[in-house]
């Protein structure tokens, strides 16, 4: 190029130099976005809890929770440190009450007669029992020595389109690119939170397990901890408490963590050393 001739123009008339700034300046912006957690949610509902009328605050339903706790499933980490139990806990009890799930008290049943009040009883009469497990589920990847840049096959990949994708995998499959968005997803290591809810009478009284909804958030653990994470999967994952979802729905949460700022000793300083 000579010296002072104009700078050579794209196809759409900017300079080369114009779209060049520009595309920079996009790539800086980019390198800078806040990160997200891509947070999962499946909704699994079954008949018997299709037939249920869904609370809400004012006509809430009551349960009876259970605490499964903290799994380690799948491809073992070491190192995962879980939150308190109790923090998990009284989390998902505030995100249930906000849809209209408030756990039943135990209450003491007064004996006739004026006698001792010993028994006990659940105020008011729960109609649901709540599973909570939470932890991390790996894929467990099957190494068969090739070369191939496709991913290699996932031991437990029913397991793990269980948590990511649920039960209606077939009506979810309309394209291809749905189909490698579910595959794609299952080679991720994840934190989840399951909450599982079945029928209290059919518990209490005849010892059956009549699974009526179950519902699963996750996100993939890389980047983040456990700690981090159950608080986030559990605020956001209040749309599909007793819900159905067809396949998965996912939403972009904004990483927002906690700063410390560590103060040092205070010293004096001397005058003529300021």
């Amino acid at each position: 190029m000579r010296p002072n001739s104009p700078a050579p123009f794209s196809p759409r008339g900017r300079p080369l130099t114009w779209c060049a700034a520009a595309l920079a300046s996009l790539l800086a912006v980019a390198a800078h976005a806040t990160p997200v957690w891509e947070i999962n949610l499946v909704g699994d509902m079954y008949d018997e809890g299709r037939a249920l009328p869904h609370p809400t605050p004012d006509q809430p339903a009551h349960y009876y929770p259970i605490v499964g706790g903290f799994q380690e499933m799948g491809a073992k980490v070491k190192g995962v440190q879980p939150p308190p139990t109790k923090d998990i806990v009284h989390a998902l009890a505030a995100a249930l009450a906000r849809e209209g799930y408030l756990v039943s008290q135990e209450v003491v049943v007064p004996a006739p007669n004026g006698g001792p009040a010993t028994a006990k009883a659940l105020a008011p009469p729960p109609s649901l029992v709540l599973v909570f497990h939470w932890g991390y589920l790996n894929p467990e990847k099957f190494d068969d020595g090739s070369d191939s840049s496709a991913p290699p096959p996932i031991i437990n990949g029913d397991q793990m389109l269980g948590l990511t994708a649920g039960r209606k995998l077939d009506s979810i499959f309309d394209s291809d690119f749905q189909r490698q968005a579910v595959m794609a997803g299952i080679q991720d290591d994840r934190f989840f939170v399951m909450i599982s809810a079945y029928d209290f009478n059919a518990y209490n009284q005849q010892h059956k397990k009549i699974r009526l909804w179950v519902a699963k958030m996750s996100v993939p653990s890389g980047g983040t901890t456990l700690a981090e994470a159950l608080p986030v999967l559990i605020k956001h994952g209040g749309s599909i408490f007793g819900r159905e979802t067809v396949g998965p729905k996912s939403i972009d949460v904004p990483v927002v963590r906690q700063g410390r700022v560590e103060v040092g000793t205070p010293t004096v300083v001397p005058d003529d050393k300021k």
